[in-house]
């Protein structure tokens, strides 16, 4: 390694002096530009990549088979159950979901926290399973989220009035489940990881962040994960209650299961094997008896590549790319306590392939591999010491998923062979020693998917039809739609799709019909004529709840979008919640949306004929009948969109016009100033142009007062970075680029403009230290956020304010530094609220400043609000609305004479917004609805 530490040396003395210099010069001033104020150009330091991980669970169905004597039923998890004409739906954003499929109509809903995975029906009661679920606590002013999986009994004996009545907090996040007789067994773990010290030198300590030391540079990644079997006895309904635990190492999310054991595996990517522990359930009442562990070769995808048939685990695996191998293993479990080793073999035609579907049918298993074409292996497991390869096909593209048919096979896969497409294939077994492709079609056009692919339950396999869900990308646009195929034995006949809107789930069959499950519908379908399957009738489950508004009249006003139809709706509810009326229109984005008069004002665009700008105003000053009295359509573009309008005319020079997205703008853009609507947008022309600049954007000026008499103003001013309003004024902000200093740390300069939309008239630009905050036009007094760096490229960010009249010049008046941690910021009636995120184990706070009507700054005090992550939501007469880990509202008032927590409200999913009326404030959510937050002394 001495060219190493040579390379090291040349470095260091070639460049410390510069670098000495460099650190000198850090503490100097900023370097000179036109205006008075400069700034930290932390938008322009080119470190803005960023890596993301995306990652998807997959809930596939189990197929143990059942061996000779075993008694007690086993029930494999779903999100739906069917009990007479009472359809359970596990709604993603719900909860438990009760629809009569005689009336089509909900008739009961149970809400759950967490992401809900896992439903039962037993005894008059439903068991719901949920990952990721919440409870938190209160400690003085901090709220605390502890996070872990639940089981929620809902009573259903009358299923109109369906409640929750019992919950059992489970360690770790929810990985499967299995209902046994009368114990349903949960399967739940949690996923750590630590650095250790190669060669387990004693000297060396290793950060809980994950880290070693500087005593250990060279370290190596392990899992210190964990993994728990829980078993809950539901024999008496009244009575349901935690038997027995079990916890060991390992991430075990690979389930199999039969009446009397369970088999979980856990996988290690850096030892290129898996660990399967072995656990008796044949206790009926519960008592969970471990077993002992047994490791094999490779990594288990999922739960189709293991199976217990006639006293032996099957397995199969795969290895890592480096030596991409498949994998069979065979254990004897006649003694779970002892599990042994039986064979180990790995499928040599198979090598350097990547494994995708398996499914085990008796003394058989069907792989299927890829690399090229798709090799479906017939395998002979009926002497579990020699597994062999008994036939082989190979056929383009490759296969998902497997479903059995006696010596028929069902498989969902891909079709590479013209871009990527859907396929059904049937596969003709007889011949184990020479599988045939009986018959296969693909459907979707161009790129086309199928979330079957990861939820293969989603792919339904019914007597004599099977239904597909599939999406694709296409010159005419997005398509997500479900595909029946008809079939026989050896023939598949492609029939007819249908549009539907949210994730597909199930597809049932109820009164001669076919029934399909989606995150946001219930779709009934006549499938009598396969070519032409007719949607009979659409239930609702989930609606976009975009926002909320109180009326006058005490009622409210929810603004649902329809994305996959391009609608949107009003719909006004009583303060209790009864539905009195709604009114629906096209739209095809919603922007933003204001109670305005005795009504809504809703802000979007629109495609057809063309792409335009809208704006809506809807009368509600009778709740049961509220209407669109206003419609108008702008020629207009968002502001975001001149981008690629110009870049689609060909390059521009940056010198000519602003062709290009900035990194740094304001999120708003849509504004209501008295009777005038602002909509920050782009055009071809405009009405007028305000500045000396060719106009990249500009704003759409909608006169409310006037039947809704509408023009465009170009903004002809270089580098716009936010556009803000205060009272009925418009705030241009700009940016111009300062030199760097002898460091290399780029500088700016802000700068701001009032713009007046009744005039039209645009004052000069005034320099100040900072970007838009707030404005105060009675008191001229302008609130900025601004970032200056530390002795390195550090920042520190301040809160300003400055004396701005709308001229020229401003002049400071107070500075402050909550710290150099910022979240968001907020000002609101003379408060600017910020939050700033705790890192390495800090805790993240939550601060106010009172502003002055001088502008002095005043701070009121921060609060630890919580050791999670946590933003600012809405504030509201001295009081600031925070959302603490998506799923806790917290209010804390700096109004008191002492900042407090003055309330925390658990919430389903993490709010789009928060309005406030004189009754209560409405957190909007998204699917997941409205929550109704009331007001406390």
């Amino acid at each position: 390694m001495m060219y190493k530490s040579t390379f090291l040396k040349w470095v260091f003395f070639s460049f410390a002096p510069l670098v000495f210099l460099s650190l000198l010069l850090a503490g100097c001033d900023e370097p000179a530009g036109k205006g008075s104020f400069s700034s930290a150009d932390v938008f322009d330091r080119g470190d803005n990549a960023f890596d993301g991980v995306a990652g998807a669970a997959t809930d596939e169905a189990d197929d143990s088979s059942e061996d000779a004597g075993e008694t007690r039923e086993l029930v494999e998890p779903d999100v739906f159950r069917l009990d007479g004409n009472i359809l359970y739906i596990l709604n993603q954003y719900r909860g438990l979901t009760l629809v009569d499929l005689d009336t089509h109509e909900i008739i009961a809903r149970a809400g759950t926290k967490g992401y809900p995975k896992d439903l039962y029906l037993s005894g008059g009661r439903a068991y719901v399973l949920t990952d990721n679920a919440y409870n938190h606590r209160v400690d003085g002013n901090t709220v605390y989220v502890d996070i872990q999986s639940k089981l929620y009994v809902v009573d259903v004996a009358v299923p109109e009035q369906a409640s929750i009545i019992k919950e059992i907090d489970l360690e770790g996040g929810l990985v499967d489940s299995r209902l046994v007789g009368d114990v349903l067994y949960a399967v739940s773990a949690e996923f750590q990881w630590s650095w250790e010290p190669m060669g387990g030198s004693d000297d060396a300590a290793v950060s809980s962040e994950g880290s070693a030391t500087a005593s250990s540079p060279v370290a190596t990644k392990s899992q210190t994960s964990e993994s728990w079997l829980t078993s809950i006895n539901v024999a008496d309904p009244q009575n349901v209650y935690e038997v027995d635990s079990l916890s060991f190492a390992g991430y075990g999310d690979i389930v199999h299961a039969t009446s009397a054991s369970i088999y979980v595996a856990a996988s290690e990517w850096f030892s290129d094997s898996s660990t399967i522990t072995c656990v008796d359930i044949s206790d009926p009442a519960g008592l969970i008896v471990p077993g002992g562990q047994v490791d094999v070769r490779g990594y288990i995808s999922d739960r189709y590549k293991m199976d217990e048939y006639q006293g032996v685990l099957r397995v199969v695996s795969s290895t890592g790319w480096w030596n991409a191998d498949v994998c069979v293993t065979t254990v004897d479990v006649t003694d779970l306590s002892a599990p042994a080793l039986i064979a180990e073999v790995t499928i040599e035609e198979a090598a350097g392939e990547t494994l995708f579907a398996t499914r085990f049918d008796g003394p058989r298993a069907y792989v299927v591999t890829y690399l090229m074409q798709d090799p479906l292996f017939v395998l002979d497991l009926s002497d579990p010491a020699h597994p062999e390869v008994a036939g082989m096909l190979e056929v383009p593209g490759w296969s998902t998923h497997i479903e059995t048919f006696g010596d028929r096979l069902i498989a969902l896969g891909v079709d590479d062979t013209d871009g990527r497409r859907v396929c059904v294939s049937i596969f003709d077994v007889s011949d184990p020693a020479a599988p045939a492709l009986a018959d296969r079609v693909s459907f979707g056009e161009n790129w086309a998917w199928s979330d079957a692919y990861n939820d293969v339950k989603a792919f339904t396999v019914m007597s004599d039809k099977i239904v597909v869900p599939f999406n694709s990308w296409s010159e005419s646009g997005y398509a997500n739609r479900l595909q029946f195929i008809g079939y026989t034995p050896d023939t598949l006949a492609l029939g007819g799709s249908i549009d539907i809107e949210g994730s597909p789930l199930r597809t049932i069959e109820y009164g001669g019909e076919c029934n399909s499950i989606t995150t946001e519908q219930l779709i009934a379908v006549d499938v009598s004529d396969l070519n032409n399957p007719v949607v009979t009738h659409t239930t609702t489950l989930a609606e976009y709840v975009v926002d909320c508004h109180e009326l006058s009249n005490g009622a409210r006003a929810e603004v649902i979008f329809m994305r996959g139809n391009q609608t949107a709706k009003i719909r006004t509810l009583s303060q209790e919640g009864n539905v009195l009326g709604e009114v629906s229109f096209p739209i095809s984005d919603i922007m933003n949306v204001f109670k305005y008069g005795d009504g809504i004002l809703v802000v979007g665009t629109v495609t057809e004929p063309e792409f335009a700008m809208k704006a809506l105003r809807i009368s509600c000053s009778d709740p049961e009948t509220p209407e669109v009295i206003m419609d108008i359509t702008m020629d207009v573009r968002p502001w975001w969109m001149y981008w690629y309008y110009e870049y689609e005319r060909g390059p521009v020079p940056l010198t000519d016009k602003a062709c290009w997205m900035p990194m740094y703008s304001d999120d708003e853009s849509v504004f209501l100033l008295g009777d005038i609507l602002a909509v920050r947008c782009s055009a071809d022309e405009y009405d007028v142009v305000s500045g000396a600049q060719e106009a990249s954007q500009g704003v759409a000026l909608v006169d409310l007062a006037n039947e809704g008499v509408w023009k465009s103003v170009g903004l002809g001013y270089g580098n716009i970075i936010s556009v803000d309003a205060a009272d009925k004024n418009l705030y241009i902000g700009t940016k111009e680029t300062a030199s760097s200093d002898l460091a290399g740390r780029p500088y700016c300069e802000f700068y701001i403009r009032e713009f007046d939309p009744v005039s039209l008239k645009t004052g000069p630009a005034a320099n100040v230290p900072g970007t838009f905050a707030d404005y105060n036009p009675v008191s001229n007094v302008l609130v900025l956020q601004d970032w200056q760096y530390n002795r390195d490229w550090d920042t520190t960010q301040y809160i300003r304010t400055v004396s701005w009249d709308g001229g020229e010049t401003a002049k400071l008046i107070a500075s402050y530094s909550p710290g150099s941690g910022f979240g968001n910021i907020m000002a609101d009636a003379g408060y600017l609220f910020y939050s700033y995120y705790g890192y390495y184990g800090e805790m993240s706070k939550i601060g106010a400043l009172r502003i002055a009507s001088s502008g002095g700054i005043s701070a009121i005090g921060e609060l630890n609000a919580t050791d999670m992550w946590m933003t600012i939501l809405n504030a509201h007469e001295g009081s600031v609305y925070v959302v603490i880990h998506g799923s806790v509202i917290a209010e804390y008032d700096f109004g008191a004479e002492t900042p407090v927590l003055k309330q925390s409200v658990d919430i389903v999913s993490a709010p789009i917004n928060l309005t406030f009326g004189e009754q209560a404030a409405y957190a909007s959510m998204g699917y997941a609805g409205v929550s109704v937050i009331d007001y406390v002394e």
